[in-house]
């Protein structure tokens, strides 16, 4: 399959007549004229500790942002990268993924297609005094930059040890492009950090499309076929894909009875992934074990319902997928 196949495959779905470029460049300026640029900006610069405020709604919210901290912590951990490593923050919003990473002492860059996103994230940083940046510095930082479009300037070329991909990829109507572009600003034994959403096992779902045609903005998660069609199209032959468990449980919780179960359950259900160009970064990892991809010849799958043998562990994940949806959802209408 071609490229050019590949892309028509994962875009057929989406809403017609929309430009998702104009979309994203608008994006946060119609934030600003909605609910005001101090309440945009409050959130933006304390995202993901955000207010989850007193009304009914606030155990979901609460939920999305303790998923974006432990997402975010479980990157850290396992990649375990020394202090003189060199990060890339890709369409970084705002800027918490670079705000965290400096924090740690790690160098970083970041890029969005959004010159008010840019602003923001300038905004974040330059505002913590523990970090200790001149003007220039914070400026330096971030830039504007269309990854689909082109790649990075030369002189970030073979440049990174990490590429973080923060709720990212689903927002590119060429990921391809994108992260071919990407891949060539990571060394030759860096990684691409993926964190997606839902693994999609059939037709977008009509909450999502309703976004999409309200707002403009692509948000329509990829099968799991898809997502390794673009990492091997894209240049990462090599990738692993994983999954969290996180809290604290009693051990004599069914929980802690089950977790495999509920380990297999996660990894199926949600796109999480470390890709690589060669296998030597996820052997470091994952040890020399770890999966490889299917070969780039394999033909592509059609996306089909779930098999009747995982139904009853993906029904366990379900109400706690829709409650994360529905607070998504729900929270670009209001400020919409």
């Amino acid at each position: 399959m071609t490229n050019e196949h590949l892309l028509a495959r994962i875009n057929a779905e989406l809403p017609s007549g929309i430009d998702w470029r104009a979309g994203a460049l608008s994006y946060v300026r119609a934030i600003f004229e909605k609910r005001t640029r101090a309440f945009y900006e409050r959130y933006s610069c304390t995202k993901p500790l955000n207010s989850v405020g007193a009304d009914d709604n606030w155990e979901p919210l609460l939920a999305e942002c303790v998923h974006y901290l432990q997402n975010f912590v479980n990157m850290v951990a396992l990649l375990k990268m020394p202090p003189a490593s060199r990060w890339l923050d890709v369409a970084c919003g705002g800027g918490w993924v670079s705000h965290y990473l400096a924090r740690f002492g790690y160098k970083t860059f970041g890029f969005d297609v959004s010159d008010d996103m840019i602003e923001l994230a300038r905004k974040r940083l330059s505002e913590d005094p523990y970090l200790d940046l001149s003007p220039d510095s914070v400026r330096a930082m971030f830039a504007s930059h269309d990854i689909e479009r082109s790649p990075l300037p030369d002189h970030l070329h073979a440049r990174f040890d990490v590429a973080v991909l923060e709720s990212a990829l689903h927002h590119f109507f060429d990921p391809i492009a994108a992260l071919s572009y990407i891949g060539d600003a990571l060394t030759d034994d860096g990684v691409a950090v993926i964190i997606e959403g839902e693994n999609r096992t059939g037709p977008i779902k009509p909450e999502w499309l309703a976004v999409m045609r309200e707002f403009d903005t692509l948000e329509r998660p990829y099968p799991r076929v898809d997502l390794e069609a673009i990492f091997r199209a894209a240049g990462f032959e090599y990738y692993e894909f994983v999954a969290p468990i996180n809290g604290w449980f009693s051990l004599r919780s069914p929980f802690a009875q089950n977790a495999n179960v509920y380990l297999e359950s996660i990894a199926a259900a949600m796109n999480m992934a470390i890709c690589a160009k060669s296998p030597e970064p996820l052997h470091r990892l994952f040890g020399p074990d770890c999966r490889r991809d299917s070969p780039p010849e394999s033909p592509l799958e059609p996306v089909r319902p779930k098999h009747q043998d995982s139904e009853n562990r993906d029904a366990e994940n379900r109400g706690a997928e829709n409650r994360g949806l529905k607070s998504i959802v729900n929270w670009f209408r209001e400020v919409r």
